[in-house]
């Protein structure tokens, strides 16, 4: 029942969605703002790796998935910083400079340790957790553009 309300979301999306095509990126990403409203970690990480979901867990393929996921991730999350850099204060700028420099090193750390907890399927576990952690900060990017973060970094100029 969750999934069909993060898709009936997905569906009534802003005007800023409008303008371009439902992509599972922003299923993911609509669900990622709503949960513990509409929504929850589990629904929204079943949605992040959907697209990978056919294949065996820990198999040549996975990976590959996986990474092509991470790929498309990334881009997300440069193409949404970049949009944020644009509009954020210079001590806002600054503060995130920071935070992403610090948010690599942690993510690195992070799924490493992931990835050592899966013998036999270490790369799908560590390109898994980078995908979650990647659409986490673009989920964030997205909630400041949208005037929904509260973190000191989200300080948009006045125009």
């Amino acid at each position: 029942m969750k999934l069909l309300t993060a898709i009936a979301l997905a569906a009534s999306v802003s005007s800023a969605y409008a303008q371009s095509p439902i992509t599972n990126q922003t299923l993911v990403l609509n669900c990622l703002a709503n949960i513990g409203e509409e929504t929850s970690w589990p629904e929204c990480r079943g949605m992040m790796f959907a697209p990978c979901q056919e294949h065996a867990v820990g198999t040549d393929t996975h990976g590959a998935c996986l990474l092509k996921q991470k790929q498309d991730w990334e881009n997300e999350m440069s193409n949404q910083q970049e949009t944020l850099i644009g509009k954020l204060t210079l001590s806002g700028n600054s503060m995130l400079a920071e935070l992403m420099g610090n948010w690599f090193s942690y993510r690195e750390a992070r799924c490493t340790e992931v990835a050592a907890e899966r013998p036999g399927a270490e790369t799908s576990a560590k390109l898994g957790c980078e995908v979650a952690e990647i659409a986490g900060i673009t989920a964030e990017f997205q909630a400041c553009l949208e005037g929904r973060s509260t973190t000191p970094y989200c300080t948009i100029r006045e125009e």
